[in-house]
């Protein structure tokens, strides 16, 4: 599981994996944003300031995986049963696969208890 913007630091590294024989399943959660940047802008600064954070709605991380010989999949519906379908197909697969898969962006949830041990070590 990653963000767009984590993969598209290394989608390169699908080729890798084909030619070594890598049998895995990427599940990206794409929201055309890094995301994580955009909050911490809307938190710091308001909304109306945040800058350098969209990504290219276009972007299509599954095919830019099969062009490099893995399996892709793109899943673009909050039906369950699609992207059921979609980590289906991507394990038969038998080789590297990436699901790309459009969400929302919406702010990483808060863990209890999280805050206080980064306050522990600080």
């Amino acid at each position: 599981m990653m963000g767009d913007g984590t993969a598209g630091f290394l989608l390169a590294e699908y080729e890798t994996a084909m030619r070594e024989g890598a049998d895995f399943v990427a599940v990206i959660g794409n929201d055309h944003l890094w995301n994580a940047e955009h909050q911490i802008q809307i938190r710091e600064f308001g909304a109306e300031r945040t800058h350098g954070c969209a990504l290219s709605p276009g972007a299509r991380y599954d095919g830019a995986a099969a062009a490099l010989g893995a399996h892709g999949e793109f899943v673009d519906t909050s039906d369950p049963a699609t992207l059921d379908t979609a980590l289906e197909r991507a394990q038969a697969a038998g080789g590297p696969a990436c699901v790309n898969v459009r969400i929302r962006p919406e702010p990483a949830p808060v863990v209890p208890g999280k805050q206080a041990a980064v306050e522990t070590l600080h």
